[in-house]
Order: structure tokens, then sequence, then C-alpha cells
């Protein structure tokens, strides 16, 4: 379908709103060069190529939109043309635009998730980051299982992370972080090693006035 209003009304009565969903619209027609066709194919298409090439050719905290990285190879047309009271529409419900601009092209004009409550978590670099940071702690930690619980292992635990974070920010992936062991004396747990990271996010610049 080609109706913003409708698009919106869909979402808001689905169960799509979670840090963890993005949508996007409308509808994109790509070229098929091995058949020699055009095809209708859903917006996400586009949408997980640019997540793809921005993480692999920058880091994957950056926005995945814009004008430089999205993503438009064999894109032919959008089902529609989207205005500025389309976008508004549409950005008000959550859904990211693919727009038309005359003379640059096609972009992604918008990179929220669908929480419906505003936080960092709202856009979908800052959930990214958060997914690769959770994925290279599994890996790097995993030598101190076993290890003794001691001050020893410990300290071991924030010489291994804050290395990891000290990279993310230095490429513009958070604004500050802090790394600490917590003491848990309640839980009665000496198996257990509690660490806690705190992170301050970036927002990426929507609009210049």
């Amino acid at each position: 379908f080609a109706d913003t209003a409708l698009a919106v009304d869909l979402l808001s009565s689905s169960n799509l709103k979670s840090s963890f969903a993005a949508v996007y619209f409308p509808w994109l027609q790509i070229a098929d060069p091995i058949n020699k066709i055009n095809i209708w194919l859903p917006p996400s298409l586009l949408a997980l190529g640019t997540i793809t090439y921005t993480a692999m050719n920058e880091n994957v905290w950056q926005p995945p939109g814009g004008a430089i990285r999205t993503v438009t190879n064999n894109l032919v047309r959008s089902r529609r043309r989207l205005k500025i009271d389309d976008r508004e529409t549409l950005k008000h419900g959550l859904i990211n635009p693919i727009t038309l601009f005359p003379g640059s092209g096609y972009e992604i004009t918008e990179v929220r998730t669908t929480q419906e409550v505003f936080s960092a978590l709202s856009m979908i670099n800052n959930r990214l980051l958060l997914c690769y940071a959770k994925k290279v702690l599994n890996q790097v930690l995993r030598p101190l299982l076993f290890q003794m619980n001691g001050e020893v292992t410990k300290d071991a635990f924030l010489t291994t992370v804050r290395p990891i974070f000290d990279r993310i920010k230095k490429l513009n992936g958070v604004e500050e972080y802090t790394v600490e062991i917590v003491e848990r004396p309640e839980l009665n747990d000496r198996t257990t090693i509690y660490g806690r990271i705190s992170i301050v996010p970036l927002y990426p610049v929507e609009r210049i006035v």
C-alpha cells in the first residue's frame, strides 16, 4: 500500500512496539539484473543493506541512514514519493521514511526504533551498539570463567572491558562510560563477579537549525 496514514494505523494497532524493531516506508521497486525485470520489494531490504554497509565500512553504532550511508543499489523508484507532511506523519508514527530528494537521490531520513517512550534506545544505532557490546563481552570475558574469585580476577575484568569501550568512545560511539565491580554481599554468592557498565549514549543529528 502507499498510504502513510494507513501505515501508521497498522503499526499503532500491532505488537511491534519495541527497541528491537524498526519499520520503514514505502515499498520499493528494485531492478533484478539477472532476470532483467523490476520487482516490488519491502523497504526492509534497503534498510538491512544500509545497516550492513554502515557496519562494514564504518561501525555498527553509526546511524544507518542519511545521504552518505543509505544503500540504493538497483533502486528504481518508490511506491510513493513522500512530501514533508508525509515524513512528519511517519516520524510521529515511529516509521522511518525513505525519501527521494531532487539532485541527491533516495535516503533513509529517520533511524528510529518502534519504542513508544523516547530514550536512547529509540535510535537504531544505540540498540545495535548494545547488541555489539554484549556479543564482544561474551567473547572476551570467557577466559575469566573458573579463575579464582579474588582481586586479581576482578582487576582482569576491568582491564579487559575498558579497552573495548575506550575504542567505542574514540570512534564516536558513546559520550562517556564507566566500568566497575559491584559488591553484592547480600546475595552470598562467591562464585559470581558482578560488573556494571554505564554509558552515556550519543544521539544522531536529525536537523540543523
